[in-house]
């Protein structure tokens, strides 16, 4: 969608277009896929969930094809 530098710019971008959505999250599913950084992943999904109750939450790492372009520390997060 756009580009944002540095992971506090990313993860505030993020949290501001799901303001702007304004879904009914508690009917949603959101996806948290990592490239070997499940701790901050489960850091974005509480920062996330503090301010959007989605119904549920999938964690997972990222495959290869994924990884590979998203590199070691990569995020994806998808609703």
């Amino acid at each position: 969608m756009e580009k944002t530098r540095g992971l506090p710019k990313a993860l505030n971008r993020l949290l501001a277009h799901l303001d702007e959505k304004q879904h009914d999250y508690e009917k949603a599913v959101i996806a948290i896929v990592h490239s070997n950084c499940e701790k901050l992943a489960l850091e974005i999904k509480e920062r996330i969930l503090q301010k959007h109750p989605f119904k549920e939450v999938l964690l997972s790492s990222m495959g290869p094809v994924m990884g590979t372009y998203a590199g070691e520390g990569g995020i994806g997060v998808a609703f």
